[in-house]
């Protein structure tokens, strides 16, 4: 009789370690995710970026942009130079309902008009923004140099 009290605490001791380890597990796991997805957070833009994947239609165009160099300043703003010429423009993160990433020049060649959109956020953190345009079938990587 002891020994099967015994075996029965041990088995419930086994049911209750399990779901204990499985609920922090879970948490831990979803928490990560959200701190590492979560467009709309806080993020420090300022510095140098590259676009690092370009395509319109699955059709890479990275090698238009590879050149440029963009900063996101302080207070939205953003340029993008190229052989010593800037250009500037407007940045902004909207997030009522969706997920948007504006991106406005105000002067430059075709390749910076071209970005001229609201795009969706796929990622935004301190090393990288990747940005999509369902509509018009585009992509575009920015990591952090």
């Amino acid at each position: 009789m002891i020994l099967a009290k015994f075996a029965k605490t041990q088995s419930t001791m086994k049911k209750l370690l399990l779901t204990v380890i499985s609920f922090v597990a879970l948490f831990s796991t979803s928490c990560q995710r959200d701190s590492i997805s979560n467009p709309l957070d806080p993020v420090p833009f300022s510095g140098n970026w590259k676009v690092i994947h370009y395509n319109v239609n699955e059709e890479v165009k990275t090698g238009e942009y590879q050149d440029y160099i963009f900063d996101f300043k302080p207070k939205q703003a953003i340029s993008a130079t190229i052989g010593g010429q800037e250009s500037n423009g407007y940045w902004a993160m909207s997030g009522n309902g969706e997920r948007k990433f504006s991106i406005a020049f105000n002067n430059g060649d075709g390749n910076l008009s071209a970005l001229n959109d609201k795009w969706d956020i796929l990622v935004v953190n301190e090393l990288e923004v990747q940005l999509e345009d369902r509509e018009g079938g585009r992509q575009i990587y920015f990591a952090r140099q």
